[in-house]
Formats: structure tokens, sequence, C-alpha cells
């Protein structure tokens, strides 16, 4: 569970990046309105990353709290 905990958190954080980096270079997957990308759209499909990254942190913090548990 630690190691797909690290695997989630970092495609959620890499996520949130390519959206930044698509604010400014026009990617044609990012859904940008009134000059916010905040949706990555494929297909009918779109995903909100900050989303992600919330149940990503969740997950990460419940893997580390329980090894600090673990070592007392």
């Amino acid at each position: 569970m630690k190691k797909l905990s690290k695997i989630l958190i970092v495609v959620a954080l890499g996520a949130c990046v390519v959206l930044a980096i698509a604010q400014f270079t026009n990617l044609p997957f990012a859904v940008c309105e009134l000059g916010a990308c905040r949706w990555i759209g494929v297909g009918p499909l779109s995903i909100q990353p900050a989303e992600l990254v919330k149940f990503a942190l969740v997950v990460y913090l419940a893997v580390i709290f329980t090894e600090y548990k673990g070592k007392e």
C-alpha cells in the first residue's frame, strides 16, 4: 500500500503540473474557461486533478500515520 500511495500522489501532482503548463501552451486535452485550466478532458470523460490530489493526500497520510503508530 505504501508504494501505491506514493504512485498515486505523484500521478495526481503530475496532473496538476500538466494543467499548469497547459494554461500557457494550449494543450488539446486541457479544458480552459475564463482564463483558468481546471479540467483534463479525454473524450466524453473529464477529471479535475485537484480532486485526485485530495484523495491521494488522504491515502498517503493514512499510510504515514499507520507506520508512525507502529513504531511506538
